[in-house]
């Protein structure tokens, strides 16, 4: 099992899923390509044009045979000078065929995640004491407590 993505937590960083990072691209986006065992994963990360809206998409450019992909997003919504905690914010989860719409409360902006060849099990976990590389006033890390709503996985072969 590999992590793509690190969490920073005070005097800590796990996993270290940046150490897979083999190259990336920037062309419309960004792309970025781990190599996990000899198995190349390739992220496209594409942001709309005028839209609040991101597109994330993931390929197995290379594969020895089957793989899993498990896709775990970290939600927060708040002012970018703010920080989050559990209790601050609720998330309501309306599951559909390919996709979840997330409504955080008090009511924010929805979020929508589709996919196409995943299972949804939901979690609902808030992540605790994580630290951003801003710094406040003091000097210290500033923590945030992101929220885990679901996690997908998905068997993939190349293509």
């Amino acid at each position: 099992m590999y992590f793509s993505y690190p969490q920073t937590h005070p005097d800590t960083t796990y996993p270290k899923g940046y150490n897979y990072i083999d190259r990336f691209e920037v062309k419309n986006g960004v792309s970025f390509f781990y190599v996990l065992d000899g198995n190349i994963l390739r992220k496209d990360v594409l942001l709309a044009n005028r839209r609040n809206a991101v597109l994330i998409r993931y390929e197995m450019v290379k594969s020895d045979g089957e793989a899993v992909l498990n896709v775990r997003p970290l939600i927060n919504c708040r002012d970018h000078h703010l920080r989050t905690k559990e209790g601050d914010l609720t998330f309501r989860q309306e599951v559909k065929q390919t996709s979840v719409m997330i409504t955080p409360e008090p009511k924010l902006t929805n979020i929508c995640i589709s996919y196409d060849k995943a299972r949804y099990r939901k979690v609902e976990l808030w992540y605790k004491n994580m630290t951003y590389e801003e710094r406040d006033g003091e000097g210290s890390g500033i923590h945030g407590r992101p929220f885990l709503p679901w996690r997908a996985g998905s068997g993939a072969s190349r293509g």
